[in-house]
C-alpha cells in the first residue's frame, strides 16, 4: 500500500480519484486477502412477554 502512495504521489497520470479508488476498503481486503465478516446490526429481539414461566 505504501508503494501506491509513492506512486500517487510521483506520478502526475493518476487522480485523487483514482488514487481513492485504489485505496478503498474494498480494493485493500482483497489485497490483503481479508475477508470480513459482518456483525448483525440492530438491536436484539425483544423477549416475548410473560418470559418462559407458565401460569
Amino acid at each position: 500500500m505504501r508503494d501506491r502512495l509513492y506512486d500517487a504521489l510521483r506520478s502526475p497520470d493518476i487522480s485523487v480519484e483514482e488514487f481513492s479508488e485504489q485505496i478503498s476498503t474494498a480494493q485493500v481486503y482483497e489485497y490483503c486477502r481479508i475477508t470480513r465478516v459482518s456483525k448483525p446490526r440492530g438491536r436484539p429481539p425483544k423477549a416475548k412477554a410473560g418470559g418462559t414461566h407458565d401460569q
